[in-house]
Protein backbone atom coordinates (compact mmCIF):
# COMPACT_ATOMS: atom_id res chain seq x y z
CA UNK A 1 0.00 0.00 0.00
CA UNK A 2 2.84 2.38 0.92
CA UNK A 3 4.79 1.49 -2.25
CA UNK A 4 1.71 2.21 -4.39
CA UNK A 5 1.15 5.57 -2.69
CA UNK A 6 4.77 6.54 -3.26
CA UNK A 7 4.42 5.98 -6.98
CA UNK A 8 1.14 7.83 -7.45
CA UNK A 9 2.69 11.18 -8.39
CA UNK A 10 5.03 9.46 -10.86
CA UNK A 11 2.13 7.65 -12.51
CA UNK A 12 0.17 10.89 -12.75
CA UNK A 13 3.14 12.66 -14.39
CA UNK A 14 3.53 9.83 -16.92
CA UNK A 15 -0.18 10.01 -17.72
CA UNK A 16 0.05 13.79 -18.16
CA UNK A 17 2.98 13.42 -20.58
CA UNK A 18 1.09 10.82 -22.57
CA UNK A 19 -1.92 13.13 -22.81
CA UNK A 20 0.39 15.93 -23.97
CA UNK A 21 1.86 13.77 -26.75
CA UNK A 22 -1.68 13.04 -27.91
CA UNK A 23 -2.58 16.72 -27.97
CA UNK A 24 -5.16 16.34 -25.19
CA UNK A 25 -4.37 19.75 -23.76
CA UNK A 26 -7.58 20.28 -21.77
CA UNK A 27 -6.94 16.97 -20.03
CA UNK A 28 -3.32 17.99 -19.39
CA UNK A 29 -4.43 21.23 -17.71
CA UNK A 30 -6.96 19.41 -15.53
CA UNK A 31 -4.48 16.74 -14.49
CA UNK A 32 -1.74 19.32 -13.92
CA UNK A 33 -4.05 21.22 -11.57
CA UNK A 34 -4.77 18.00 -9.70
CA UNK A 35 -1.08 17.12 -9.38
CA UNK A 36 -0.17 20.61 -8.22
CA UNK A 37 -2.96 20.74 -5.67
CA UNK A 38 -1.93 17.35 -4.25
CA UNK A 39 1.80 17.85 -4.06
CA UNK A 40 2.88 21.52 -4.14
CA UNK A 41 3.20 21.61 -0.32
CA UNK A 42 4.08 17.95 0.23
CA UNK A 43 6.77 17.12 2.76
CA UNK A 44 8.37 14.92 0.11
CA UNK A 45 10.65 17.05 -2.18
CA UNK A 46 10.32 14.44 -4.93
CA UNK A 47 6.55 14.92 -4.99
CA UNK A 48 6.94 18.70 -4.84
CA UNK A 49 9.16 18.49 -7.91
CA UNK A 50 6.33 16.70 -9.72
CA UNK A 51 4.01 19.56 -8.83
CA UNK A 52 6.38 21.98 -10.60
CA UNK A 53 6.70 19.73 -13.64
CA UNK A 54 2.91 19.75 -13.82
CA UNK A 55 2.79 23.55 -13.60
CA UNK A 56 5.21 23.86 -16.53
CA UNK A 57 3.14 21.46 -18.63
CA UNK A 58 0.03 23.44 -17.74
CA UNK A 59 1.55 26.68 -19.07
CA UNK A 60 2.49 25.05 -22.38
CA UNK A 61 -0.96 23.48 -22.75
CA UNK A 62 -2.73 26.76 -22.01
CA UNK A 63 -0.80 28.38 -24.86
CA UNK A 64 -1.81 25.51 -27.15
CA UNK A 65 -5.43 26.03 -26.08
CA UNK A 66 -5.10 29.78 -26.81
CA UNK A 67 -5.98 30.57 -23.21
CA UNK A 68 -3.35 33.25 -23.11
CA UNK A 69 -4.40 35.20 -20.02
CA UNK A 70 -4.37 31.98 -17.98
CA UNK A 71 -1.01 31.07 -19.54
CA UNK A 72 0.47 34.42 -18.44
CA UNK A 73 -0.72 33.89 -14.86
CA UNK A 74 0.76 30.38 -14.82
CA UNK A 75 4.06 31.63 -16.26
CA UNK A 76 4.23 34.30 -13.56
CA UNK A 77 3.63 31.60 -10.97
CA UNK A 78 6.51 29.51 -12.37
CA UNK A 79 8.88 32.49 -12.45
CA UNK A 80 7.96 33.42 -8.88
CA UNK A 81 8.51 29.89 -7.56
CA UNK A 82 11.97 29.49 -9.05
CA UNK A 83 13.04 33.06 -8.30
CA UNK A 84 11.65 33.82 -4.85
CA UNK A 85 11.05 30.42 -3.23
CA UNK A 86 12.41 29.85 0.27
CA UNK A 87 13.12 26.22 -0.64
CA UNK A 88 16.71 25.46 -1.72
CA UNK A 89 15.38 22.77 -4.06
CA UNK A 90 13.77 25.55 -6.12
CA UNK A 91 16.41 28.26 -6.09
CA UNK A 92 19.24 25.69 -6.51
CA UNK A 93 17.37 23.36 -8.88
CA UNK A 94 19.54 22.43 -11.88
CA UNK A 95 16.52 22.83 -14.16
CA UNK A 96 15.25 26.09 -12.68
CA UNK A 97 16.67 28.22 -15.48
CA UNK A 98 14.98 26.07 -18.11
CA UNK A 99 11.66 26.50 -16.29
CA UNK A 100 12.13 30.27 -16.03
CA UNK A 101 13.27 30.74 -19.63
CA UNK A 102 10.41 28.61 -20.96
CA UNK A 103 7.98 30.65 -18.85
CA UNK A 104 9.30 33.93 -20.28
CA UNK A 105 9.03 32.60 -23.82
CA UNK A 106 5.47 31.35 -23.28
CA UNK A 107 4.52 34.63 -21.62
CA UNK A 108 5.96 36.65 -24.52
CA UNK A 109 4.11 34.45 -27.02
CA UNK A 110 0.90 34.95 -25.06
CA UNK A 111 1.30 38.74 -25.12
CA UNK A 112 1.93 38.58 -28.87
CA UNK A 113 -1.14 36.40 -29.40
CA UNK A 114 -3.22 38.86 -27.37
CA UNK A 115 -1.91 41.65 -29.64
CA UNK A 116 -0.19 43.26 -26.67
CA UNK A 117 2.92 43.83 -28.77
CA UNK A 118 4.55 46.49 -26.60
CA UNK A 119 4.34 44.21 -23.55
CA UNK A 120 5.82 41.32 -25.53
CA UNK A 121 8.74 43.46 -26.72
CA UNK A 122 9.34 44.91 -23.25
CA UNK A 123 9.45 41.40 -21.74
CA UNK A 124 11.79 40.09 -24.45
CA UNK A 125 14.14 43.08 -24.18
CA UNK A 126 14.32 42.66 -20.40
CA UNK A 127 15.33 38.99 -20.56
CA UNK A 128 16.85 37.95 -23.87
CA UNK A 129 20.29 39.55 -23.44
CA UNK A 130 20.78 37.56 -20.25
CA UNK A 131 20.25 34.30 -22.14
CA UNK A 132 21.78 34.99 -25.53
CA UNK A 133 25.28 33.72 -24.72
CA UNK A 134 24.15 30.37 -23.33
CA UNK A 135 24.97 27.50 -25.69
CA UNK A 136 22.80 24.70 -24.36
CA UNK A 137 20.19 23.62 -26.92
CA UNK A 138 17.16 24.46 -24.77
CA UNK A 139 18.24 28.03 -24.03
CA UNK A 140 19.34 28.65 -27.63
CA UNK A 141 15.97 27.49 -28.93
CA UNK A 142 13.95 29.51 -26.42
CA UNK A 143 16.05 32.64 -26.97
CA UNK A 144 15.89 32.57 -30.75
CA UNK A 145 12.13 32.01 -30.48
CA UNK A 146 11.78 35.09 -28.32
CA UNK A 147 13.72 37.17 -30.83
CA UNK A 148 11.48 35.91 -33.63
CA UNK A 149 8.43 36.93 -31.58
CA UNK A 150 9.94 40.40 -31.26
CA UNK A 151 10.52 40.56 -35.02
CA UNK A 152 6.88 39.62 -35.63
CA UNK A 153 5.72 42.31 -33.20
CA UNK A 154 7.82 44.92 -34.98
CA UNK A 155 6.45 43.81 -38.33
CA UNK A 156 3.03 44.83 -37.09
CA UNK A 157 3.72 47.98 -35.07
CA UNK A 158 6.76 49.55 -36.74
CA UNK A 159 6.94 51.03 -40.22
CA UNK A 160 10.73 51.19 -40.00
CA UNK A 161 12.08 48.06 -41.67
CA UNK A 162 15.43 48.63 -39.99
CA UNK A 163 13.89 47.73 -36.62
CA UNK A 164 13.20 44.20 -37.85
CA UNK A 165 16.55 44.01 -39.59
CA UNK A 166 18.30 44.79 -36.30
CA UNK A 167 16.58 41.79 -34.69
CA UNK A 168 17.31 39.56 -37.68
CA UNK A 169 20.98 40.57 -37.59
CA UNK A 170 21.12 39.71 -33.90
CA UNK A 171 19.64 36.28 -34.63
CA UNK A 172 21.97 35.48 -37.51
CA UNK A 173 25.14 36.85 -35.90
CA UNK A 174 24.60 34.88 -32.71
CA UNK A 175 22.95 31.65 -33.82
CA UNK A 176 24.69 30.81 -37.10
CA UNK A 177 27.31 29.07 -34.94
CA UNK A 178 24.73 26.78 -33.29
CA UNK A 179 24.81 23.03 -33.78
CA UNK A 180 21.12 22.57 -32.99
CA UNK A 181 19.19 21.71 -36.20
CA UNK A 182 16.01 23.34 -34.87
CA UNK A 183 17.87 26.58 -34.11
CA UNK A 184 19.58 26.52 -37.51
CA UNK A 185 16.19 26.05 -39.19
CA UNK A 186 15.13 29.37 -37.66
CA UNK A 187 18.41 30.95 -38.78
CA UNK A 188 17.68 29.81 -42.34
CA UNK A 189 14.15 31.19 -42.15
CA UNK A 190 15.60 34.48 -40.89
CA UNK A 191 18.09 34.60 -43.77
CA UNK A 192 15.19 34.06 -46.18
CA UNK A 193 13.26 36.95 -44.60
CA UNK A 194 16.32 39.17 -44.81
CA UNK A 195 16.85 38.24 -48.45
CA UNK A 196 13.30 39.32 -49.26
CA UNK A 197 14.03 42.67 -47.65
CA UNK A 198 17.25 42.94 -49.70
CA UNK A 199 15.23 42.37 -52.88
CA UNK A 200 12.73 45.04 -51.85
CA UNK A 201 15.54 47.49 -51.10
CA UNK A 202 17.56 46.40 -54.13
CA UNK A 203 20.42 45.74 -51.69
CA UNK A 204 22.77 43.51 -53.69
CA UNK A 205 25.73 43.89 -51.34
CA UNK A 206 23.94 42.52 -48.28
CA UNK A 207 22.23 39.81 -50.35
CA UNK A 208 25.70 38.46 -51.19
CA UNK A 209 26.63 38.51 -47.51
CA UNK A 210 23.49 36.48 -46.69
CA UNK A 211 24.46 33.96 -49.34
CA UNK A 212 27.92 33.63 -47.82
CA UNK A 213 26.47 33.07 -44.36
CA UNK A 214 24.09 30.41 -45.70
CA UNK A 215 26.99 28.65 -47.42
CA UNK A 216 28.93 28.58 -44.15
CA UNK A 217 26.17 26.63 -42.39
CA UNK A 218 27.65 23.56 -44.13
CA UNK A 219 26.44 20.13 -42.99
CA UNK A 220 24.92 21.44 -39.73
CA UNK A 221 21.82 22.76 -41.51
CA UNK A 222 19.23 21.42 -43.94
CA UNK A 223 21.09 21.53 -47.24
CA UNK A 224 17.90 21.77 -49.31
CA UNK A 225 16.91 24.96 -47.47
CA UNK A 226 20.44 26.33 -47.70
CA UNK A 227 20.50 25.71 -51.43
CA UNK A 228 17.22 27.59 -51.87
CA UNK A 229 18.83 30.68 -50.36
CA UNK A 230 21.94 30.31 -52.51
CA UNK A 231 19.78 29.92 -55.63
CA UNK A 232 17.74 33.01 -54.70
CA UNK A 233 20.94 35.03 -54.25
CA UNK A 234 22.19 33.85 -57.66
CA UNK A 235 18.89 34.81 -59.29
CA UNK A 236 19.03 38.22 -57.62
CA UNK A 237 22.59 38.65 -58.89
CA UNK A 238 21.56 37.66 -62.46
CA UNK A 239 18.63 40.08 -62.37
CA UNK A 240 20.85 42.95 -61.29
CA UNK A 241 23.41 42.11 -63.98
CA UNK A 242 20.66 42.07 -66.60
CA UNK A 243 19.40 45.45 -65.37
CA UNK A 244 22.92 46.90 -65.59
CA UNK A 245 23.30 45.68 -69.16
CA UNK A 246 19.91 47.12 -70.03
CA UNK A 247 20.96 50.51 -68.70
CA UNK A 248 24.19 50.40 -70.69
CA UNK A 249 22.51 49.67 -74.04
Amino acid sequence: MFWSAELKSTRMIKKMMKLNRRGKYEAVVNLADEIYELYFDSEDPYKRSHAKVALNSKAISLVELEKYQDAILTCDQIIDIFTHSTLPEDTENEYRFEYIRAAYRNKALSYYSLKQYDKAIELIDSTVDEYIDYTDNTTEYLTINMLMIKAECLKIISENINDRLAVFNKIVNRFQISNDPDVLDIVISTLSEMLIICVILDDYKNALVLGQIAGQLDSRADQVKVQRILTSVEQFEMLLEANKKGLMT
